[in-house]
């Protein structure tokens, strides 16, 4: 699939979000299974859906960190 994990992307309406009890990612009936931080980020963009700039979400997913570590933080879990 060059790269991505699934089919999903090319496939319209194949990829299911559960964010109620504990995250569930589904690709074509298979469970992605993501970093904690991967899907906290996923949670929090599925949630506001729309254009975020990048501080915004550092900030908001990791508000006691430095500005400097957020980023690095958002970095790591992209």
């Amino acid at each position: 699939m060059d790269g991505y994990p699934c089919a999903c992307w090319m496939m319209p309406n194949s990829l299911h979000l559960g964010l109620l009890g504990s995250f569930e990612l589904h690709c074509v009936n298979a469970t992605v299974a993501l970093p904690l931080a991967s899907q906290r980020l996923l949670a929090f963009l599925a949630i506001l859906r729309g254009p975020l700039l990048r501080a915004y979400v550092a900030e908001a997913l990791w508000p006691e960190s430095s500005q400097r570590r957020a980023s690095a933080n958002l970095r790591s879990a992209i």
